[in-house]
């Protein structure tokens, strides 16, 4: 039977296997390095550890986002650069799509693109009745015709070679 390891131990090293885990390291990379014996064993690690801690805040979650977006963004300038050294413009211009929606995506969790508050102060002189009262008053004024609109001509056309 293998050795137990302590709780205190064993939680650092759960911490760990997250702190990876946000790093974009895969689960058989957590687990060959931190030493579990399986990539599912490092992933109930991390879950356990997350369960049994406190719900972050929302400043805390945006930190731990943008550290993501931040490693994402660094892993694929670095694609980037092997794509264009190696001269594969198909695959770097896909790269910096996903770049751009990275960048985009940092700028919403920071809330650059948030909309800008705009006051607006309207100064109304008439009441609703009273503006119906007025428009209908001006409408009574304009002749029938006006107030009706173009009135419509019934016409056929008669070509000049039936006529002849």
């Amino acid at each position: 039977m293998p050795p137990v390891m302590p709780h205190i131990d064993s939680r650092r090293r759960a911490e760990e296997a997250l702190t990876l885990r946000a790093q974009a390291y895969t689960w058989a990379e957590i687990s060959d390095r931190l030493g579990f014996r399986s990539r599912e064993g490092s992933r109930l690690a991390v879950r356990r550890l997350l369960l049994s801690t406190r719900m972050p805040t929302v400043g805390e979650l945006r930190s731990e986002h943008r550290e993501a977006l931040r490693v994402f963004r660094r892993r694929q300038l670095d694609h980037l650069a092997e794509a264009e050294a190696n001269g594969e413009t198909e695959l770097a211009t896909k790269i910096m799509r996903e770049l751009r929606a990275n960048i985009e995506a940092a700028g919403r969790l920071d809330g650059v693109n948030a909309p800008q508050r705009t006051e607006v102060n309207v100064t109304v002189s008439r009441s609703a009745s009273e503006l119906i009262d007025a428009v209908r008053a001006e409408l009574a004024a304009l002749p029938r015709r006006q107030r009706l609109g173009p009135a419509t001509i019934d016409a056929e056309v008669i070509s000049e070679e039936a006529t002849a």
